[in-house]
Formats: C-alpha cells, sequence, structure tokens
C-alpha cells in the first residue's frame, strides 16, 4: 500500500515536469541559421565584371567576416552568462526531494494497551521545497560584482582585437593598392626600354652607334618584361591576400580605389598621449580586471561568513507513529561556517597576489603604450618628410631622363647614360610611392597608437560603437559617419 501511494505521489509531482521539458525540448533545440551570407554576383569565381572595392568597405567587409572577432564575441557572450550565474545565487530555487528505506524488521510500541508502528519497514518521503537567499552578507555582491568586471574586462580586449584587426585589413588593402602601382611602373618601364631599343635600332641602322649599344638596350628590355611579370605576380598575390581577408572567394577581379594622403600630420602629441593612456584597450581591460580581482577578494574573504535562507518545504510520507502524512513547514536557515581548514584565506591570498600582479602588469602596458605613441608620432612626422624629398627627387630625375633621351636621340650619348637615367626615374617613382604608401601605413599605426575612432561602424555590443569625436584627436584615415548612440565604460584607477 505504501509502495503504492509512494509512485502515486511521485508521478504526479514528476510527471508533469517532465512533460513541460519534453514541449520546451523541441523548440529550445532548434537550430539557428548561422550560414554566412552569400558573396555578390560581381566576386564570384569566374566573374566578367571586376569588383569594385574601397578602403572603408573592405575594412568594414574584413571586421564584418573576422573568425577571430566572432571568437571574441562569444568570449564576450561567455563572461555575460558567467554573471548571470552569479546572479542567479539570489534567485528562488524549487525542486522536489525524495527518499525509501527499508528495515529488516518493524518497529512496534505499546502505549496504554494500544500498539502502534514507530519505524515501519518500508518508509518513505517526499518533498516539494523552495528555498529563497535572504542575506549572504558579501557573497552574492563579490560574486556578480566579479563576473561584471570580468564581462567589462572581456569588452575591452574584443575592442582591442578588433582595432589589431582593422590596422591589419588596412594594411593589407595599402600593400595591395601598392602592388598595382608598381605593375604600373613597370608597364612605363617596360614602354621606355622599349622605346629606346626602337631608337637604339634606327641609330644603328643609320651608324650612329655600335652593335653593342643595341644588344644592352634589348638586354634591358628583356628585364624590364621580367621584373613586369614579377610585379603582376605580387599584385595578385597582395589581391588574394585582400579577398580572403575581407571574405570573398578565391580568384576574385579587385579593383581597388585610391586612398587620400594628403592629410598632414599632427603637430604636437601632448593630446594624443593623454586619449590613449585613457582609451587604449590594453589599459581598459587591465583596469577592468583589476577591479574584477578585488571583488575576488572580497568574494573569498566572505566565504567565513553567515548565510540565511528562507525555506518552506512541503512533505509526504509514510504516516507512522507521530509522524503525520502530509506536512507544510516554512522557516529560515541558518547556516554559519566554523572552520574551513583555512580555504577561504587561501582563495584570499590567491585574489591579492592576482591583484599585485595585475597593478604591476598594467605600469608596464602604460609604459608600452607611451612608447608606442611617441615613435608612431615621431615616424609619422618622418614619413610626411620623405613625401616631399620624394617629390623633388622625382622631379629632377624626370628632367635628367627627358635630357638624356634627347641626347641620345640626337647622337650625342651613349646608351649607357640614357639607361641610367631611365633606371634613375623608375626609382624616384617607387620612392615616392614607397614614401606614400609608408605615410599611409604610418598613419594606421597613428590611429591604432591612440585608439582613435574606428574607420567603419564595428560590429559587436553597442559601447564599442564611437560616438562625438569632438574631444578626440582628428584621424588621418576616412571616418565612419556618427552612430546613433554611444557608451563607454569609464572603470577607477
Amino acid at each position: 500500500m505504501n509502495r503504492t501511494w509512494f509512485r502515486g505521489l511521485v508521478g504526479r509531482l514528476v510527471l508533469p515536469v517532465l512533460a513541460a521539458l519534453a514541449l520546451v525540448g523541441p523548440a529550445a533545440a532548434e537550430p539557428t541559421s548561422t550560414a554566412p551570407p552569400e558573396a555578390p554576383a560581381s566576386a564570384t569565381v569566374g566573374s566578367q565584371e571586376p569588383l569594385k572595392v574601397d578602403f572603408r568597405g573592405a575594412l568594414k567587409a574584413a571586421v564584418d567576416s573576422s573568425p577571430e572577432l566572432e571568437a571574441a564575441r562569444a568570449r564576450v557572450d561567455g563572461a555575460r552568462w558567467t554573471t548571470e550565474e552569479a546572479r542567479s545565487a539570489g534567485n528562488p530555487t524549487l525542486g522536489i526531494e525524495g527518499t525509501y528505506s527499508r528495515l529488516d524488521r518493524e518497529v512496534a510500541a505499546s502505549l496504554s494497551g494500544r500498539n502502534f508502528v514507530v519505524s515501519p519497514q518500508d518508509s518513505y518521503k517526499a518533498a516539494l521545497v523552495l528555498r529563497q537567499a535572504v542575506a549572504t552578507f558579501g557573497r552574492l555582491h563579490f560574486a556578480v560584482l566579479a563576473g561584471q568586471m570580468a564581462e567589462r574586462a572581456a569588452l575591452e580586449e574584443y575592442r582591442g582585437l578588433l582595432a589589431n584587426e582593422l590596422a591589419s585589413a588596412a594594411n593589407i588593402y595599402l600593400v595591395a593598392l601598392l602592388a598595382e602601382e608598381e605593375v604600373t611602373i613597370a608597364q612605363q618601364r617596360l614602354e621606355a626600354r622599349e622605346a629606346a631599343l626602337r631608337d637604339a635600332e634606327a641609330l644603328f641602322e643609320a651608324g650612329t652607334v655600335a652593335r653593342f649599344d643595341v644588344l644592352r638596350v634589348r638586354s634591358e628590355a628583356t628585364r624590364a618584361r621580367q621584373q613586369l611579370l614579377e610585379a603582376q605576380n605580387a599584385q595578385q598575390v597582395a589581391e588574394a591576400r585582400l579577398a580572403s581577408r575581407i571574405g570573398l572567394p578565391p580568384g576574385s577581379d579587385l579593383v581597388l580605389e585610391p586612398v587620400p594622403f594628403d592629410t598632414p600630420p599632427p603637430t604636437e602629441m601632448d593630446l594624443a598621449m593623454q586619449q590613449a593612456l585613457a582609451r587604449r584597450p590594453e589599459i581598459q581591460a587591465l583596469l577592468w580586471g583589476l577591479e574584477a580581482a578585488r571583488a575576488r577578494i572580497g568574494l573569498a574573504e566572505s566565504q567565513d561568513n553567515p548565510t540565511v535562507a528562507l525555506q518552506s518545504q512541503f512533505t509526504s510520507q509514510t504516516s507512522a507513529g507521530m509522524s503525520p502524512g502530509y506536512q507544510w513547514v516554512t522557516g529560515v536557515v541558518l547556516n554559519m561556517p566554523l572552520y574551513d581548514g583555512g580555504a577561504a584565506r587561501a582563495q584570499a591570498g590567491q585574489a591579492r597576489e592576482a591583484v599585485r600582479g595585475l597593478a604591476a602588469n598594467l605600469e608596464a602596458v602604460r609604459r608600452a603604450v607611451r612608447l608606442d605613441v611617441e615613435d608612431s608620432f615621431l615616424n609619422l612626422a618622418s614619413r610626411w618628410q620623405r613625401i616631399t624629398q620624394a617629390r623633388i627627387g622625382l622631379e629632377e630625375a624626370t628632367e635628367a631622363a627627358r635630357v638624356a633621351e634627347v641626347r641620345y636621340g640626337a647622337g650625342l650619348s651613349t646608351s649607357t647614360e640614357l639607361l641610367d637615367a631611365q633606371t634613375a626615374l623608375v626609382s624616384a617613382r617607387q620612392a615616392l610611392l614607397a614614401a606614400r604608401y609608408g605615410y599611409l601605413g604610418a598613419a594606421v599605426s597613428w590611429n591604432r597608437a591612440i585608439s582613435g575612432q574606428f574607420p567603419v561602424e564595428p560590429p559587436g555590443p553597442l559601447f564599442l560603437r564611437e560616438g562625438s569625436s569632438e574631444d578626440r584627436v582628428p584621424v588621418l584615415l576616412p571616418p565612419a559617419s556618427p552612430p546613433d548612440e554611444a557608451v563607454t565604460p569609464e572603470p577607477s584607477p
């Protein structure tokens, strides 16, 4: 009888819960589509139409399709769930508890001539228990605080990775653009060599120059063709790297838009240094990490504190002796730890040492940031000066090549003088290209060093979106359109 009643009670309590889980399970387990968006028709392999790509569009595509950033966003979401887990300790809990026991014999007693069972041979106890924490004396507060600070640290780490991804994608775009310009210079070199070869052959037929001049110029023309092939191969490799970074299929034909480089460098560094020390993700992540470590100290020290909880329990059990078959009990539960063997003290010591280590790392990172900003500032100014000198050198080399062509056409000089002048002209063009794109690369490094405004709208949490830049150091690259809102954390130092 008792066994049958117990099974019936368990069925009434457990089966509805299992049925509810069975109904919720399929909906919760239904997969969410995570298939990547289809590539545009112009980006498919074998497409006849080349795909036009500009600087900001390439950066946007790079950060949107970056698997590293997706993994970082997953870590941020994981940290947020860790905070929710800590906060759940303050929520009520509801559960079912049940026991069944069998004795070797029934225990009975006689009172006033009446026999009654004290402990039956078979007994059960089933209870529906509701618990609610009332006071944790610091446990819940510090656990939630540590989770929130760790979440902010993860967000700053994501922002740092985002800045690095943008800088890397920008440099890859600039390398591809430079490779495209190198092909143009190689074509100009080949055209100049072929024109010189035609002049040499005409002068040789006229008896003005020796056959050696023809052979020398022809050899240089062959070399120019080889250099053109090398430049074209370098362009294909650079564009393949860019296509891979922005999520396009292999073999995509790209047409890159130029990047303006006429913005002069800043003239002073103090404001930029202050901005970098206040906003660099590495520093912010360590500041939030310090706050999380301090919260863990409080959490460890609170483990020796008491806890108070409210508990309400409905029990169905074997009726025997003076124990009723049904019972509803509500009360306050006080848990007072007396001695944990030193575990809480050891955990607090670990947290304090973590704070000390993070403080040392913070000072090291601040020094590295100061050096990074100073190096970027000096490099940017130097690159700008190189552009001016390279322009002067190109003007001089252009005039020298023009004079050499006139002299050679008039039979007043040898092919050696002409080829040397043409080689100097090509070198001057390459020097100007290197100076221009070196300045653009330095501008990318400067923007990352000062934690400048993102050139594109970043994906991810809302607080990463940049707001008004009135109090910010102006960047040298095209910025993104102003977003709707911005929330920036300000941890205490």
